[in-house]
């Protein structure tokens, strides 16, 4: 539908309708509009569920959330990503005077829908007249995605800083607990969800892809994208230390199909373009345990450069240590072993605190490049512990980090023979080189 400006046309904002912001979706609307089917019927609509966080010095505080949906009232229609913005740069709360240069907000939008052209390119200029607002976009489905424009539009809010994702499982249940009036029931997921959020993420990256070349990841036969997929030893490097304007949450556990995918110990292992890592971690001082936590972390695509999983970690774990006199114990279970950027990171990190002490058990080897063999004797020199997983390890992250429906877990084929050729390769790396 042809679209208006929402800049000069001012004289209906949102505050006449009462349902913009509404505070929770019904249920039945939830089922319904977020369904993540790649083209189905009759979703003319777009709701947009968000979350503002106000950020200063890496901690975050909720400040804002709601729901949006498309205004077609009283004359002039307005999409949901216009509503959002014609309601967010009208509060008293969220404009700049009010606000230290330190502090940020992070707005977070669910959508039904990823934005159109026209909305894109208003968010796009939005975005850069306002640099103390970060913005994340997670879609449940790509809206006219082989179309050109709609394409660039997309490219448009990457480029401006936006984070773009479709929305996973984890998201689903997330909206489920956050905005919708579920009244204590379960959200059951759709049919195929996981295979939707697979399909359209792949549809996503090519999109956003911003390079023709290509390298061979981790092992992996065939040209991938290294933009997209973090083809280790060949990203730009950001300082993870300075860039702490977003930090990524740990997810609580895995799903069993990507466990059983990811962390298969394959001497040759194809499709696995992404590095998972479960962690565990535990504080002591004085002789008494003063803080635990554990979870799950994969690579990030936000805000503008990737970073890799243990980035991640480090970035999230850094402020977590609050006292220099406590010993931390950290325990890493990846699915590949450290590239050699990271592991020089990762050494450097230890180097500095010398009250962390690091446990790394490795599913599979990551020789992509020459230096990557000398990354883990740099690990190893920092006083990491690097093997490789044992079967026993598997069953043990199995219980700790998949939501695995108190099934049991079932070992791979060749599991315990693949353990013994890939730790001897890494004993020949750490001892001989």
């Amino acid at each position: 539908m042809a679209r208006k400006n929402w800049v000069r046309d001012k004289s209906y904002i949102q505050r006449p309708w009462p349902r913009n912001p509404m505070p929770r979706l019904y249920r039945d609307y939830f089922y319904f509009h977020f369904i993540n089917r790649p083209t189905p019927r009759g979703r003319n609509g777009c709701y947009l569920c968000y979350q503002v966080e106000r950020t200063q010095n890496c901690s975050s505080v909720l400040i804002n959330k709601g729901v949006f949906e498309n205004k077609f009232y009283p004359e002039e229609p307005h999409h949901a990503e216009l509503c959002f913005l014609d309601w967010f740069k009208t509060q008293e709360v969220f404009l700049v005077k009010n606000m230290s240069r330190a502090e940020k907000y992070h707005v977070k939008w669910f959508m039904s829908w990823s934005p159109c052209f026209q909305c894109a390119r208003k968010v796009v200029e939005y975005l850069k007249d306002h640099t103390h607002v970060q913005l994340s976009i997670f879609a449940a489905r790509l809206y006219f995605s082989g179309k050109p424009e709609y394409q660039q539009g997309l490219l448009s809010l990457h480029g401006a800083g936006a984070s773009l994702a479709i929305m996973s499982a984890d998201d689903f249940f997330y909206c489920w607990n956050t905005f919708v009036d579920h009244q204590q029931l379960v959200f059951h997921p759709w049919k195929k969800t996981h295979r939707n959020s697979r399909y359209l993420s792949k549809q996503l990256e090519n999109i956003l892809k911003l390079c023709q070349d290509t390298v061979n990841p981790r092992g992996c036969r065939g040209p991938v994208n290294k933009t997209v997929v973090l083809a280790r030893g060949e990203m730009a490097r950001r300082n993870w230390v300075r860039d702490k304007s977003y930090i990524q949450r740990p997810w609580p556990r895995l799903y069993p199909k990507i466990f059983n995918f990811q962390f298969r110990n394959l001497l040759f292992a194809s499709g696995r373009n992404s590095t998972y890592l479960c962690f565990e971690v535990e504080g002591w001082r004085w002789g008494s345990l003063i803080w635990s936590d554990k979870g799950v972390f994969r690579n990030q695509f936000y805000p503008e450069e990737p970073h890799h999983a243990e980035l991640c970690f480090l970035r999230w774990f850094h402020d977590r240590i609050e006292y220099p006199d406590a010993e931390y114990y950290v325990t890493w279970y990846p699915s590949w072993s450290p590239c050699f950027d990271c592991a020089e990171e990762v050494a450097a990190f230890l180097d500095e605190h010398r009250n962390v002490s690091l446990s790394i058990y490795a599913a599979r080897l990551y020789q992509c490049e020459p230096g990557d063999e000398q990354g883990l004797r740099d690990l190893q020199e920092a006083g990491a512990q690097v093997a490789m997983m044992a079967p026993e390890d598997f069953n043990y992250c199995w219980k700790k980090f998949v939501y695995n429906g108190r099934t049991d877990f079932t070992y791979w084929r060749n599991v315990r023979r693949h353990y013994y050729s890939l730790q001897k390769e890494l004993n020949r790396i750490l001892c001989w080189g």
